[in-house]
Parts: structure tokens; sequence; C-alpha cells
């Protein structure tokens, strides 16, 4: 269920160059952790235990509603990992931490001449959703410049956070391996009940993985859902430098579809943009309250019209591509965004075609955003968006769904 708005607010930056390397760094980098014996670990309180294929370092450190861990990927090579019990913004975690690092770096090793984010990458392990950045770095010490990489990976599980970082060249496959072990293994104290729904989708930009978005549904006691909805991008604007976008919505909705209440929270580089509410009127109307740009905002949502809600907008488009011939056919819908909060934005799709068997394409827009997307003729659902912003393509590819509604 991907809404092409989620998509507005990203920037087009500079890219990185390569050029050849030498001998002695190609060799650095092609080492890997010889195959070891998987290891359980636990915490000290019994919240949670999993499996990894290294060697724990030491006890579980508990602090403050996290848990550190370290492992020993090779003789020498250490990978730290932070389990944090709340979850986390993964776009703003893997910026902020990356600052952290190599400030630390620095106080070790000494000052660092030169940096640069060498890939991007997004993905799941199993049903958990990821994002990915590796760094590559020059030191200047007495002996010479020496290189050194940085790997950063976090993953979210069951609304719980983890964050991983190994700092050595090479190692590549032993580190995701590591990582991928620990958090399909993960297994929690209490673990939330699954929902009805759950997706992923990898958001690509100039044709490199640099986030993802979510979405799941869970139904309570009284038959009302909950839609939740995230995206987390991080996106390379220089060579050296990261721009980190996380967005956060969730709707609650009548098992009519109808919209209940609504909240968006969106963050740029770890601070708060939008942190808003979206609640009924007695009249029928609409009201907005919150903080917006770091300032009070409140008002009454502009339009005569409904917010869409997700429910809303599969249903009518599953009828839609029900119909014998839904080439042509064509629908309006008025959406909630935080680029416009006191606005509804109109949002119009048009079926132009077939892609395969159960498939069709459209074309959408909202706002100034246009894109081309597929859509599953059986649910409704987007499994794929494509749209360009500047020279560069935006390709949003969902590549994991479980349940529906």
């Amino acid at each position: 269920m991907v809404r092409i708005a989620i998509i507005i607010g990203l920037l087009v930056g500079a890219g990185t160059t390569s050029a050849a390397e030498p001998d002695w760094l190609q060799s650095l980098r092609a080492r890997e952790a010889k195959p070891t014996k998987t290891e359980e670990v636990r915490s000290p309180d019994g919240w949670f235990r999993a499996s990894v294929p290294a060697n724990p370092l030491g006890k579980v450190e508990s602090e403050g509603g996290s848990y550190s861990l370290a492992f020993e990927l090779a003789p020498g090579i250490q990978v730290s990992c932070e389990l944090i019990r709340d979850g986390f913004d993964p776009a703003s975690l893997l910026s902020k931490t990356a600052i952290t690092s190599f400030e630390l770096l620095e106080k070790a090793q000494g000052k660092i001449a030169l940096r640069a984010v060498e890939r991007t990458d997004a993905g799941r392990f199993d049903s958990s959703p990821f994002i990915a950045v590796d760094w590559l770095y020059r030191v200047d010490t007495p002996e010479g410049p020496k290189v050194g990489s940085l790997k950063q990976v976090a993953a979210l599980k069951d609304g719980h956070g983890v964050y991983c970082a190994q700092n050595d060249v090479g190692y590549s496959k032993s580190f995701e391996a590591l990582v991928r072990a620990f958090v399909q293994s993960l297994q929690v104290k209490d673990p939330p009940a699954p929902g009805i729904y759950e997706d992923i989708s990898v958001v690509s930009f100039g044709g490199a993985k640099v986030g993802i978005a979510t979405s799941a549904v869970s139904r309570d006691k009284d038959g009302d859902l909950r839609v939740q909805t995230s995206t987390a991008i991080l996106l390379p604007v220089t060579s050296d430098t990261l721009r980190a976008q996380d967005e956060f919505n969730v709707q609650f909705v009548r098992p009519d579809g109808t919209l209940i209440n609504a909240l968006n929270v969106t963050a740029s580089n770890g601070e708060i943009e939008a942190d808003l509410k979206l609640d009924p009127l007695q009249d029928g109307g609409w009201q907005v309250s919150g903080q917006y740009k770091g300032k009070a905002l409140e008002g009454r949502l502009e339009g005569e019209h409904a917010p869409t809600t997700m429910l809303q907008q599969a249903a009518v488009r599953k009828a839609l591509l029900a119909r014998p011939d839904p080439v042509g056919g064509e629908n309006v819908e008025w959406q909630w965004i935080a680029t416009d909060p006191l606005r509804l934005t109109e949002a119009r799709l048009k079926v132009v075609g077939t892609a395969g068997e159960g498939l069709y394409k459209a074309h959408e827009s909202a706002g100034p955003m246009q894109a081309d997307s597929v859509l599953e003729r059986a649910t409704g659902f987007t499994q794929r968006v494509d749209m360009t912003l500047g020279p560069l393509a935006v390709t949003v590819e969902r590549i994991y769904a479980r349940g529906g509604f």
C-alpha cells in the first residue's frame, strides 16, 4: 500500500565517483571470516535471546531501555550491536551514529582527512526491514595515511530496533550474515501479536537502494483498524554527507473504511519537522493540531472532502480493477500529507494498460508529483511505483507482503 506522496521531500544531491583501486585495497576488501559455530546470547533480565555465527565478547549490557552487545567476527575484528526496545527512526539513527562514530575514530586513530559514502542498501531480513550504509575513509597518522571502512545497518523487528556496526575493511558478507542471523533469531519476552497485514517496499534513487517503506494493519477488539505506514530514506547529497528522512503515519479506521483520526510525524536528519494530529469536528470537518517546522499549528482542514484512508484507497482500486475492462478507469482521492497539512492533496489515478497476469499499469499524481505504478487486480495494492526527481529515477518496489484485509 504505497502512496506516491511519501517521496515528496527527497533532495537530489551529488553522488560519489569511483576510480581503480590498488591491489592491496582489493585484497583487504576480499577478507571474510571463517565459518564458526552459532552462539546464543541472552540479556541478563531474560527479555531477549538470539543466536549469531560469531563469538560473543563480554556480557550483554543494559541501560535505559537498550542492550549493548559485541561479537568477535574474526581474530581482532569486532562487531558492535545495540537492541533498542522502543525502536527508532532508522535513517536518522544511521546519520547520527555516523557522525558520532567518526568523532570517536578521530580521537582513537588520528585526523580523518577524507571520507566517502561507498554504498547504501535496503531490504529485509525475513519480515524485518533494514537500511544500511558503508563508508570508506582515510586517516593521516605519523606512520602515513591509513584506509578504514565503517559499515552500519539498522533494522526493525516487531517494533524493536537493531543497530550494528563494524569498523574494518573487508568482512562485508560475514558482517551481513551476522546481522541477518541476529535479527532473524531475535526472540523477546511478550512479543506483540501479529497484525492482519504487513508489507515492505524498497526505495531506490538513481539505481541505488536508499530506503524502505512499510505498512502494517491490525484490528482491535472493537473491530476498528490501526493502519501504520512509515518511510526511512538515507540519501547521499554529497560524497561525504547524508540526508536522513523518516516519516511515520497512523490512521485509525472504522470497519467501513472511514477515518476516526490520524497522526503524522516527520523528521529530517533527526530533527522533528512535523508532529501533527488530525481529529474530527462535531460539524463534520477536521481539525489539525501539533507542531510544524518548529512552530505550533492549529487550524481547520480546508475543503469539503473527507480524507481518504488507506483502506478506502485499496477498496476503491480493487473495485476499479475488477471491471471487465479496467483500462481507462479513473479515481480521485484526497490525501492528508505533512507537506501541506492544512489542505487535502488531490491524488488522481488512471488505469492505462495491463502489466502481466493480474496486474495493471496506472498513471498517478499527487499535487505536483507524477508517477507510473503497477497495481494488483486481486487486492488493489501497489506493487511498484516509478517517478523522476530531476534527472534521476525513483522507484518504490514491494519486496514482501503477508496477510490481507
